[in-house]
């Protein structure tokens, strides 16, 4: 038992795959998608201009995090490429009008950016696990040590 959530003999539907961080990004640009659109009437400057662009924004997130698979390196690539862009449009568009717009937008704008980060961050730690071939294996004492050594 390895803490008090993991009752024997419960199925939680969540297998955890050593070094597959897919599913973290995969919540968390399903969060932003969220935030982006429930949100949008607080932070939106033009909301009948920039809606469209929001919407079809949050259709790409949620279309990404559904893909994104411990199979398929192409899924986290592409996660992690609409986890940066969403992070860096949220932020310079917060951090370019902090000055006109009221603090609850620039809070929004900052925090679907900060959301986006840790999406980007958990995307390309998967990303390295692929790249290593490291998905799907445990890690083990002697991981370091090279062949001459053991």
């Amino acid at each position: 038992m390895d803490s008090i959530w993991n009752f024997p003999g419960v199925d939680r539907g969540v297998t955890m795959i050593p070094h597959y961080y897919g599913t973290v990004a995969r919540q968390l640009l399903l969060g932003a998608a969220t935030l982006v659109l429930v949100a949008s009437p607080l932070y939106s400057g033009d909301l009948r201009v920039e809606f469209p662009f929001i919407v079809i924004g949050a259709v790409i997130m949620v279309a990404f995090a559904g893909l994104i698979s411990p199979r398929k390196r192409w899924t986290s690539l592409g996660g992690a490429i609409v986890s940066g862009m969403g992070m860096v449009v949220y932020a310079t568009w917060g951090l370019v009008e902090y000055d006109v717009i009221n603090p609850i937008a620039f809070a929004l704008r900052l925090a679907i950016a900060v959301i986006f980060l840790f999406s980007f961050y958990f995307g390309m730690k998967t990303l390295r696990a692929f790249m290593l071939h490291q998905i799907g294996k445990r890690e083990s004492v002697d991981e370091f040590e090279s062949e001459e050594e053991k």
